[in-house]
């Protein structure tokens, strides 16, 4: 229950201050300046309201505000779909006596089919036609290079006016009108190649690009691995490239913060400041070849398949890599 006090209190008051004015000495003892003491506006709580004594009554609850509205990041448009295709730096030949047919082995490092099939290539400055093919797949032959996969751009009779010697190198530009590729695709066309035969292998350095030319292993688009990247192995090392079909580099696994034995000073999915060296320490003080325990024996060790599995293709190309000197 809530009781109304202080009436009384207050009426009491104003009967002390009447009667206290009655016994009081007169007016000019009060004040000289002839002020009188009244209740009215000036009366400190003349015009609050009474008090209620009693439970305390909980204040009516804050408005709520609207929430601001969330900021949603703008829809970003869907990359456009594009086909790159990138020499993987070797050229193979085959010898008829008075001409050759070259194939130019290519890889589409883009989002989309390639478009079409005839193109223009330069070798050493001089312009041929061609005809794309694409690899086989093991189920049916595309009539474009799919993402990701291998192909060749076929060049028919051309002249033995110079005759071609394995691993002597050449000049190339590929689709030099860009009839094949579309979107953004990056200015890769030109490189330095390789001419082989097959059974006629060159040497494989650490820094020259990994292709049939330089492994002896002929490419196709069957094995899901790593083969014709066109890199080198230190690039691939060094986290330059990526030399697996998933597009990883080492160093998104294999970094400074790594829990792997092998955990080079590299941030998670960075590069090396500088191209490793297969000579000088690079993790736990061992180098990949030379020292006590180099890596080279425990990549080579590793199983085929699994989180940590190396691909049996890029294993073969270390093995090949080592057994033939393990040059620089």
């Amino acid at each position: 229950m809530r009781i109304r006090t202080g009436f009384v209190s207050r009426t009491s008051l104003l009967l002390l201050l009447v009667i206290g004015g009655a016994c009081a000495s007169p007016v000019a003892d009060v004040g000289a300046d002839g002020e009188e003491l009244r209740l009215g506006p000036d009366f400190p709580f003349a015009d609050l309201p009474e008090p209620i004594v009693g439970d305390p009554i909980d204040p009516d609850p804050a408005p709520e505000l609207p929430e601001p509205p969330s900021e949603i990041a703008p829809e970003q448009p869907a990359a456009a779909p594009f086909a790159d295709l990138v020499s993987d730096g070797s050229i193979r030949y085959i010898n008829y006596g008075s001409a050759y047919d070259l194939q130019v082995n290519v890889v589409n490092t883009g989002t989309a089919n390639t478009q079409g099939a005839a193109a223009r290539i330069s070798i050493n400055g001089q312009i041929f036609d061609t005809t794309l093919y694409h690899y086989w797949d093991g189920t049916t032959n595309h009539s474009n290079v799919l993402p990701g996969q291998r192909g060749y751009l076929l060049v028919k009779n051309y002249p033995m006016t110079t005759r071609l010697i394995p691993c002597s190198t050449a000049s190339l530009q590929i689709d030099l009108d860009h009839t094949l590729q579309y979107g953004d695709f990056q200015g890769n066309d030109t490189r330095e190649v390789l001419f082989y035969e097959t059974g006629a292998i060159c040497d494989l350095k650490w820094t020259t690009p990994i292709n049939a030319a330089t492994t002896g292993i002929e490419p196709n688009s069957v094995d899901l691995d790593d083969r014709g990247t066109g890199y080198s192995l230190q690039a691939i090392v060094s986290s330059f490239a990526n030399g697996r079909r998933d597009g990883n580099r080492c160093s998104n696994c294999h970094n400074i913060q790594s829990a792997y034995p092998y955990n080079p000073p590299v941030p998670v999915g960075g590069i090396s400041e500088q191209p490793v060296d297969p000579y000088a320490p690079v993790s736990d003080g061992q180098p990949w070849v030379g020292g006590s325990d180099p890596w080279i024996y425990k990549f080579l060790a590793r199983p085929d398949t699994g989180f940590d599995g190396k691909t049996p293709y890029l294993k073969a190309v270390f093995r090949r890599w080592y057994l033939t000197g393990a040059k620089l």
